[in-house]
């Protein structure tokens, strides 16, 4: 998967993979090695997971239908692993789902602040 080389250490694998499956996204720990039976059974049975576009495309549907069910920690941590995806362009990022605007309702990230926004800096 894009991820897989993004990560170094167990702990920060096994809490990615709590956060995806509380949004009901099916997920393991397990380790395929490359070009074998295995590994081509799963990218023939799961093919976005070789495209960050489509992976992005999947996630952010995932994301969108049940980000009340994720606590502000794991929504973080959702949108740092998102940044590490190799071919997810920052500006894509501003199209999640992840919080509730005024009215209560998810919206796009990128509709939660105001564009001029000036953030201070150092």
């Amino acid at each position: 998967m894009v991820l897989s080389t993004k990560f170094t250490n167990e702990q920060q694998q096994q809490a990615l993979s709590l956060v995806l499956q509380k949004i009901d996204f099916i997920t393991t720990l397990m380790l395929v090695p490359l070009d074998t039976a295995f590994d081509k059974l799963i990218h023939e049975s799961v093919p976005y997971l070789l495209n960050a576009k489509k992976l992005f495309d999947h996630l952010h549907n995932y994301i969108a239908k049940q980000a009340h069910k994720l606590s502000v920690t794991e929504k973080k941590l959702l949108f740092d692993t998102l940044r590490l995806v190799d071919g997810i362009a920052e500006g894509t990022l501003a199209d999640l789902c992840l919080f509730a605007n005024q009215a209560g309702e998810i919206a796009p990230l990128k509709n939660l602040l105001p564009s001029n926004l000036n953030t201070p800096t150092g």
